[in-house]
């Protein structure tokens, strides 16, 4: 017959190993469903400001914000020959 101390200890060991795999169980998904809201909700504010900055022409093609490379003027910079030479745009 075992003794009270080793029930109790059992007993309370039980409970321990219990109630930290529930405390466990609710942290993980609460911080699962708190990083799945706030990534839907970047989500769609990101949505929402590339719908707000994109032009659309008359045939609904959409056109770039920002005039494209072709029409910006290139100028490249020497350079001391160690190196391939850069482009920047101005």
């Amino acid at each position: 017959m075992p003794s009270l101390k080793g029930r109790l200890s059992l007993g309370l060991a039980a409970s321990l190993v219990l109630l930290l795999g529930v405390q466990w169980w609710v942290a993980s998904r609460a911080i699962e469903h708190l990083t799945t809201d706030q990534l839907l909700s970047r989500l769609a504010h990101d949505g929402e400001t590339l719908l707000a900055g994109a032009r659309f022409d008359a045939a609904g093609a959409s056109t770039p914000p920002v005039p494209s490379l072709s029409t910006r003027r290139a100028s490249t910079r020497s350079t001391s020959g160690r190196f391939p030479a850069t482009t920047t745009l101005s």
